[in-house]
This record gives structure tokens, C-alpha cells and sequence, in this order.
């Protein structure tokens, strides 16, 4: 008798058929980073304005400072502003 409990016992603990392999092949979309810009394109850096603490003198080395990050600014505007579109997707089929 001790058998037989034994035997139930442990078909009770067995588990179920593992899941059957689905082996096809799925194609995956991933989007993938791409350059976008030209690192040779990119502007040199703009240098710091030198200011000495005298406001006569400092009030144009600023205005010339600003200049010039305005510009940088600028052709970096033009250089990533082609990055920023997104390419249309494809329209969806519908059957």
C-alpha cells in the first residue's frame, strides 16, 4: 500500500509537457543609429570671452564673444536641422 501512495505521490508532482518549438524565422524591424552629421563639418569651438574686470573694456570683448556664439550657434543650427526630419513612413497595407 505504501507503494501505490508513494507512486501517486509522485505522478502528482510531475510537470507538464515542455511548450513544442515554433522554429520560423521572424523578421524584426530595429531602428538602428545612424551618423547624421559630418564630424568634419562641425564648427571649431567658440574660445572664451578674456575678460579683465574693467567694464569699458569688457563690454566689447562680450559683444564680440556673443557674435561669435550667435554664429556658431547658427551654422550648427544649419548643420543638425536636416536630422531633425523624419523620414515618411510607408503606408500601412490593409487587406
Amino acid at each position: 500500500m505504501a507503494i501505490v501512495v508513494a507512486c501517486l505521490a509522485l505522478a502528482a508532482c510531475a510537470s507538464a509537457p515542455p511548450p513544442a518549438i515554433d522554429d520560423k524565422v521572424v523578421t524584426v524591424q530595429v531602428p538602428v543609429a545612424t551618423r547624421c552629421v559630418d564630424p568634419a563639418k562641425v564648427p571649431a569651438a567658440v574660445p572664451p570671452a578674456q575678460v579683465n574686470g574693467d567694464a569699458e573694456h569688457d563690454v566689447s570683448v562680450l559683444a564680440q564673444a556673443d557674435l561669435a556664439l550667435r554664429s556658431a550657434v547658427d551654422q550648427l543650427m544649419a548643420l543638425i536641422s536636416p536630422c531633425t526630419v523624419t523620414p515618411a513612413q510607408p503606408a500601412a497595407q490593409t487587406n
